[in-house]
């Protein structure tokens, strides 16, 4: 009876413990999001990180980039991938002019190919476009383990300015 007892006692620990995926706090850098010019928050169900970057903007002839690195921890027997990033930008371009802004999304060697967003002025507007790799390309963590997910960005302006008000990281989880 007490085996029963400690073996249906270890399942309940085991199924609380094995719930969800982990997400530790995110790691930034770059020229565009700069130590302390962002404050990450999380969606609702954690799926959904959204960065408020005031600082990412770049001028007539200027590049800015930012690397987010989300260090999480794979619940067991699943695995976790960044599938969309969604870009909010303000832009201010003159006659002749563009911008590009192009993000890569990888972990440990392995990247989906570079995705842009090309703006070609004249042009005043707020947008937001959602980058989404192919299926095929996505990156995922290891069953059950701990990856750390990388989105890399750059944004190179000619003449004008484009600012890249916000990120938001949409993660996926699924069985394997």
């Amino acid at each position: 009876m007490k085996i029963c007892l400690v073996v249906i006692f270890l399942c309940l620990i085991s199924m609380t413990v094995t719930a969800e995926t982990e997400i530790q706090a995110p790691v930034y850098a770059g020229s565009g999001c700069e130590a302390g010019t962002i404050e990450p928050f999380f969606g609702s169900e954690r799926e959904m990180i959204y960065f408020g970057t005031p600082a990412y903007k770049a001028e007539a002839g200027k590049q800015k980039n930012c690397m987010l690195v989300l260090p999480v921890q794979a619940a067991p027997k699943t695995k976790v991938a960044i599938v969309s990033l969604k870009v909010k930008t303000s832009s201010a371009l003159l006659e002749d002019s563009n911008a590009v802004f192009q993000a890569e999304l990888f972990m440990a060697g392995l990247r989906t190919p570079a995705m842009n967003i090309l703006f070609e002025g004249p042009l005043t507007t707020e947008d937001t476009v959602v980058l989404i790799p192919e299926d095929r390309y996505l990156i995922w963590s290891g069953c059950g383990q701990s990856a750390n997910l990388r989105v890399n960005s750059s944004l190179t302006v000619t003449d004008g300015s484009v600012q890249v008000v916000s990120l938001r990281v949409r993660l996926k989880t699924v069985p394997c």
